[in-house]
């Protein structure tokens, strides 16, 4: 099994068991989200260039 697939098996089981994480720990991960996502912009807007032929907005 793949690791990509092994992830998707996890996070299935972990739906399916109908407990979330606390609210602190999803916003926790939304603010380093946003913050991956804020480092990385030129690599993001590159690579929308590149594949899609649009530059960021």
């Amino acid at each position: 099994m793949s690791r990509e697939q092994k992830a998707v098996d996890r996070a299935r089981k972990a739906f399916l068991t109908g407990r979330s994480k606390s609210l602190e720990y999803r916003i926790t991960q939304l603010k380093n989200l946003l913050r991956f996502v804020k480092e990385r912009q030129m690599e993001i807007s590159e690579g929308l260039k590149k594949d899609l032929r649009r530059s960021m907005m």
